[in-house]
């Protein structure tokens, strides 16, 4: 075991479930994402990007990532709010420059809380997560 994973359990860390997408300088805004994650969090694992279509045909690149952190999911969020800014990011803006959501996670007992339920009713999103090894059900 690595030092940055020893002890993780003893430490009330949690693994959590990330699904980042981007349509608009995707494969570059999602580098970005990737290396600020590695800076932030332990990256467990990360789910080969993926083409998408949302409702409206635009396409996006979409990935999933598995990280591990003490914070708590409101911590967590900000700092990946952060990260979208970086790239100029604007809510409410159909160019989605980078969106990265806590879709779920799961603690060191192994009990998974769901963040955003909608999105695990999506295949694609289900698919990435296999990928990582994060079963939310």
């Amino acid at each position: 075991m690595t030092p940055a994973t020893s002890g993780a359990e003893d430490t009330g860390a949690a693994e959590h479930a990330l699904v980042i997408g981007s349509n608009r300088r995707r494969a570059a805004n999602m580098r970005h994402a990737r290396r600020r994650l590695q800076e932030h969090f332990e990256v467990l694992d990360c789910a080969r990007a993926r083409r998408t279509r949302d409702g409206d045909g635009a396409r996006y690149l979409n990935a999933a990532v598995r990280v591990r952190s003490t914070l708590p999911p409101s911590a967590l969020r900000t700092i990946l709010h952060a990260i979208e800014d970086e790239t100029g990011r604007t809510r409410g803006d159909a160019a989605v420059t980078l969106d990265i959501d806590l879709v779920a996670s799961r603690d060191a007992q192994g009990r998974v809380q769901t963040h955003k339920p909608d999105d695990l009713q999506r295949d694609y999103v289900r698919e990435l997560l296999a990928q990582i090894g994060f079963d939310p059900m």
